[in-house]
């Protein structure tokens, strides 16, 4: 059946209401009205269908009968799957933010469905679904937007994940830094897949046919499938900002708030520091709260929780609250002056101060020199699930200060084999991990580390600041 048909299908059962939901959809389409109204000047660009689409997800999240009455339609229900893991995107959908695509291609026996998107001034998360052979169990969508007139795109970067073929799914997103990216009139994507098949999970798939599936190096993806999607600069122009005005602080450093930009699927603080403080800002856990309650938790649909000194967390855009207050559970901080340590490559010593709980040791590994960090797991691990957290910061330097990069680590529970046998015992994997770089034909007795911490700082009451 043809999008279109599907589409009309789909329209004329909305419009054939059951008996016992007739009162919860005549509410629902009185508030669409009053939301139509208040967006008649740009909801036109998102055309029928999303209407449609937006009216059920409003039904699903207020009507548990509707949303029942749903299971046996296999389209809304999938839809519904798609909006529900982002309360920010949920209440995009059902606010009629969404722009639809409805564009597929195919290549090498796999097709991809661009199904839709939602955009603003700091993501693009988009919907669809591919289509796989049947002994194909995971897939992930790899996206790439090549420039238009050759040059280099900045101020994003995309986000995937693996997803199960067939399904309804948000395939990838583009996190965007609203103050570097200019949006294109079309947005020129290569979707790239890789396939995993289930005997083992990462068996390799046949080559593929088309040119457009292999990449720089020479490395092949299992099929490539362009698009080119219009953008709808309507959506590009939805946000606001609430003026904040304040200072706060936190363990003896100062921060600046002006205000909180909020978009339809994201929003953002920009914490501006004082040049005076004594520690730098690496990593903040905190969700805001409004008035009635609700919490809107750090992070956005794209994954990401900050860019530079700008702090994103899921959008009141819709909910329009009154009063914002700024939780902060944890801050982990770095001692300005401490931003390096230099490590005895002979001995395995830190001849400076290591952040507290955090240990040294140096071996060799297939001919490289590795240094490792060994730290406490972090809060909330437990005997089958253990959290690390970065440790090495900012390359490494050799002692006539020339820089290197890191280009690679790795990050193990407990100790490496390298620690021998001994030491191995005395710091078991339920209770530590470490973090390992390797220097490679290093010619140097000491070596300078990049530390990503000083302290880290967790705070049982959470330490509160009123913003609007």
């Amino acid at each position: 059946m043809e999008r279109m048909e599907e589409y009309r299908a789909l329209k004329a059962a909305l419009e054939e209401t059951p008996a016992a939901l007739d009162g919860s959809v005549r509410r629902a389409q009185t508030r669409l009205r009053r939301e139509r109204r208040r967006r008649r000047t740009w909801g036109a660009s998102f055309g029928g269908a999303a209407a449609v689409f937006a009216l059920f997800v409003m039904l699903v999240n207020v009507s548990g009968p509707f949303a029942a009455a749903c299971e046996g339609i296999p389209i809304l229900r999938e839809l519904a799957a798609a909006v529900s893991f982002s309360h920010s995107l949920s209440s995009a959908v059902d606010h009629g933010y969404v722009q639809t695509i409805g564009q597929s291609g195919t290549d090498n026996g796999v097709t991809v469905e661009l199904e839709y998107m939602m955009l603003d001034g700091g993501q693009i998360v988009f919907f669809g679904r591919v289509e796989a052979p049947e002994e194909v169990e995971r897939c992930m969508v790899l996206p790439d937007l090549p420039p238009d007139g050759g040059g280099e795109i900045r101020g994003c970067s995309m986000t995937s994940h693996s997803i199960v073929p067939g399904e309804l799914t948000t395939l990838f997103t583009i996190a965007i830094d609203p103050d570097v990216f200019v949006f294109p009139e079309v947005l020129h994507l290569t979707c790239q897949v890789e396939l995993h098949r289930g005997h083992d999970g990462s068996a390799p798939a046949p080559a593929p046919t088309s040119a457009q599936g292999r990449e720089e190096g020479g490395r092949e993806r299992d099929a490539a499938v362009t698009f080119d999607v219009p953008v709808d600069r309507a959506l590009l122009g939805q946000s606001r900002s609430l003026p904040v005005d304040r200072w706060i602080e936190l363990e003896g450093n100062r921060f600046y708030i002006a205000s909180l930009d909020l978009y339809p699927t994201f929003a953002r603080f920009v914490l501006e520091a004082d040049e005076n403080n004594p520690d730098t800002l690496r990593t903040l856990e905190y969700y805001l709260e409004d008035e009635n309650g609700n919490r809107y938790e750090r992070g956005s649909a794209s994954g990401v929780l900050s860019i530079g000194n700008s702090y994103w967390f899921e959008s009141p855009y819709f909910q329009e609250p009154e009063h914002l207050t700024l939780h902060i559970t944890n801050a982990v901080w770095m001692e300005k002056g401490r931003e390096r340590v230099t490590i005895d490559l002979e001995t395995g010593e830190a001849l400076g101060p290591l952040p507290e709980g955090v240990t040294a040791l140096v071996g060799r590994e297939n001919g490289d020199i590795a240094v490792g960090l060994t730290a406490p797991l972090g809060r909330g691990s437990t005997e089958d699930f253990h959290i690390h957290y970065q440790l090495f910061y900012d390359g490494y330097y050799a002692p006539d200060g020339a820089r290197f990069e890191i280009m690679g680590y790795s990050t193990i529970n407990g100790l490496p084999d390298f620690a021998g046998e001994a030491r191995r015992q005395e710091t078991l994997g339920n209770t530590h991990f470490t973090e390992v770089i390797y220097l490679r034909d290093w010619a140097w007795s000491t070596v300078d580390v990049g530390l990503y911490f000083s302290r880290r700082t967790e705070y049982p009451q959470p330490l509160s600041f009123a913003l609007t």
